[in-house]
């Protein structure tokens, strides 16, 4: 069953009615329907009292809508998302509005964000004459000052990430971590831009008050700077796979560089034992009593003189 939560705006006070006290308001009074849960039943109910479009309820009983604004002439339909704790893009909440200049209702999943600052903040000071726009605002503000903790917590974990890239000995799962970051970049950048156009919008409607129009304002520009924080990180994280994948590759050349060397220093002393291990009768130095320590002395010369060679240039 969806929770409809019902609040009426009259003469700059917000308080708390029930849904028949909400439907049944008057001109003069601003009214906000908050539904928890996706319910065909009550959203038609609102639909037909309210006369909104049957294609906008229809994307609202539908989850996993883009984030958009769309115009029906008597009203406006939004979708926006508030953002949950977890990388994955289901742990998102999913705003759908419906929005006329006395009627806010809003859709939504659960309570991944907490409306409670929010309500606070109207209940305690509404400036006379606010409409439906300035509860929007409200929620709208609302949720993008949530996108800063999760823009706070990507800066952490890239940061981390830069340490764990160039850290010796190097984590195993640094790839992994990359990834993640990247997925929770184009996440948030999935839907955070979106906003801007939604924004830019509602602040030339005529639904809008020009009261209100300051205050939109000051959220497009925080989606501005968390859109350019985003960007920014997406920079790093690609700097830090680069990175990443360079120091893979220097890992690399040093592990070839040290078989080489040694294969190089072992390659001289089986070039001596191949040469006195030949079965031939004439050869050189072959029945020499100082033939042996000689080669063996040979061996150990090259080996150690190529070492130090080796170890000098730092390939060892």
């Amino acid at each position: 069953m969806p929770v409809i939560t019902t609040r009426i705006l009259s003469e700059g006070t917000l308080r708390d009615a029930t849904l028949d006290e909400g439907l049944g308001a008057g001109p003069d009074e601003v009214v906000w329907i908050d539904v928890e849960g996706r319910s065909p039943d009550e959203l038609h109910k609102l639909a037909e009292h309210y006369g909104f479009h049957e294609l906008a309820v229809e994307d609202a009983l539908q989850a996993h809508q883009r984030p958009k604004i769309e115009d029906y002439g008597t009203h406006l339909f939004m979708v926006f998302y508030g953002l949950g704790g977890t990388p994955e893009e289901d742990d998102d909440e999913e705003f759908d509005v419906f929005l006329t200049p006395n009627i806010l209702v809003t859709v939504r999943e659960g309570t991944v964000t907490d409306m409670g600052p929010a309500l606070r903040r109207l209940k305690a000071e509404c400036p006379e004459g606010a409409r439906a726009g300035y509860l929007l605002w409200s929620v709208l503000d609302e949720i993008v000052d949530n996108y800063f903790g999760v823009v706070d917590k990507l800066d952490e974990d890239i940061d981390d990430l830069e340490e764990r890239v160039f850290a010796i000995p190097r984590p195993a799962d640094v790839h992994e971590h990359i990834f993640e970051a990247r997925k929770s970049l184009i996440r948030l950048r999935r839907r955070v831009a979106p906003m801007r156009e939604i924004l830019n919008s509602l602040i030339a409607r005529p639904e809008i008050s020009r009261a209100v129009v300051p205050y939109l304002q000051d959220v497009y520009d925080h989606v501005l700077r968390i859109t350019d924080t985003v960007d920014t990180f997406r920079d790093l994280v690609s700097s830090a796979h680069d990175s990443y994948l360079t120091e893979v590759s220097n890992d690399m050349n040093r592990v070839m560089k040290r078989f080489t060397s040694w294969g190089a220093i072992l390659v001289v002393s089986t070039l001596i034992a191949g040469i006195y291990g030949m079965n031939f009768e004439d050869m050189p130095e072959l029945h020499w009593k100082v033939g042996y320590p000689l080669a063996i002395g040979m061996m150990a010369i090259a080996t150690l003189g190529l070492y130090t060679y080796f170890k000098r240039k730092d390939w060892i």
